[in-house]
């Protein structure tokens, strides 16, 4: 053994009582799964609110209805699956972030069905040992069952009968202002009152710039990672903004376009609440980017070809789906680089 061999068997040795601790990605403990749990909540609570203010009491109803089901769905699939039955903030969080997805006028049984497919997708999920969003995959299924339902978006400022099981007198609005903006017609209202959260939309799509201050919110807690969403949402905004004539009225300003593209839909919510999560992101910088700008292109093309309300939710599929194949051939770098192998002395 050669004085080079000797010197790297003495910085291979480990001390006794020694535990790898892995670069990345470093789970959270269930401690601080909890507490990006409850700051989630924290996060999605002004976007409530705001949508009561429109629309009355009805979303707390939806929501509640949704936690209910989500968080007895999952006390039940752990007894059936005789795992620990208990309750789970998690199930609390995602019962939330599914009602904020859905028209203040959904019926009450709505956010019963979505949060029975979510269950399911995610047992299907753990089964196969697969990250997917179960959030995204039920309400992209409960828009495909029920098209009418979840395009019912009432006008903003008319308060709703909070416990009706199905509302069937409102007038829903005909079109948002970024269906208008893809269809060639200048919208009714402005990017700023889209942005400002002044006309009508889903529960927790009403307010761009309330999303905004979550996200910031999220990102001081460091509950968030920020590359994947933002690479999304600045794929979103350069592609609508390069490309007016594609996705707006010849009369709209094209930064205005890009601004109807990112705040008018449910882009913006997927991207923080969807997207974020430090668990299901690609491992490497290079692969966070890629999936981030495939997930924006895929969205926007998209557009003008299916509803609205599917090309976020079909890019956050998407990302998923890449991930796996992003961390298997996009490899992290050790850290200090690569160490070339030394020549043997003679």
């Amino acid at each position: 053994m050669n004085k080079n061999q000797k010197h790297r068997l003495r910085l291979t040795r480990r001390p006794k009582g020694f535990k790898e601790i892995p670069l990345y990605p470093i789970l959270p403990s269930a401690e601080r799964a909890q507490s990006i749990s409850y700051d989630l909540l924290i996060a999605m609570m002004p976007l409530l609110l705001l949508s009561v203010y429109h629309y009355g009491f009805r979303p707390i109803t939806l929501t509640l209805v949704s936690v209910v089901a989500m968080t007895g769905l999952d006390i039940a699939v752990n007894k059936l699956l005789k795992k620990e039955a208990s309750l789970d903030l998690s199930s609390i969080v995602s019962g939330v972030m599914i009602a904020l997805f859905l028209p203040a006028s959904a019926p009450l049984w709505l956010p019963i069905v979505t949060s029975v497919l979510a269950t399911a997708v995610k047992v299907g999920c753990d089964k196969l040992r697969f990250s997917l969003s179960s959030t995204a995959v039920s309400l992209l299924l409960s828009f495909l069952i029920f098209p009418e339902i979840m395009n019912a978006i009432p006008e903003a400022g008319r308060a709703l009968h909070p416990f009706a099981i199905s509302l069937s007198s409102f007038r829903a609005i005909p079109a948002s202002p970024l269906e208008k903006v893809i269809s060639g017609f200048l919208p009714d209202t402005t990017a700023f009152e889209t942005f400002f959260g002044l006309n009508a939309a889903r529960i927790g799509e009403i307010s761009g710039f309330l999303i905004t201050i979550a996200f910031i919110y999220l990102l001081i807690r460091k509950a968030v990672k920020p590359i994947l969403p933002l690479t999304f949402i600045a794929t979103v905004g350069v592609f609508a903004y390069l490309n007016p004539s594609l996705e707006a009225a010849s009369d709209v300003v094209a930064l205005d376009g890009a601004l109807y593209n990112v705040f008018g839909s449910n882009t913006f919510l997927c991207a923080v609440f969807l997207m974020s999560e430090p668990k299901r992101m690609p491992k490497t910088l290079i692969g966070t980017v890629i999936c981030g700008v495939i997930g924006g292109l895929c969205t926007m093309l998209l557009r003008g070809h299916i509803p609205l309300f599917l090309t976020a939710l079909i890019a956050v599929i998407l990302i998923d789906l890449l991930t796996p194949i992003a961390n298997r051939f996009i490899k992290p770098t050790p850290f200090g680089g690569n160490i070339a192998p030394q020549k043997e002395e003679n």
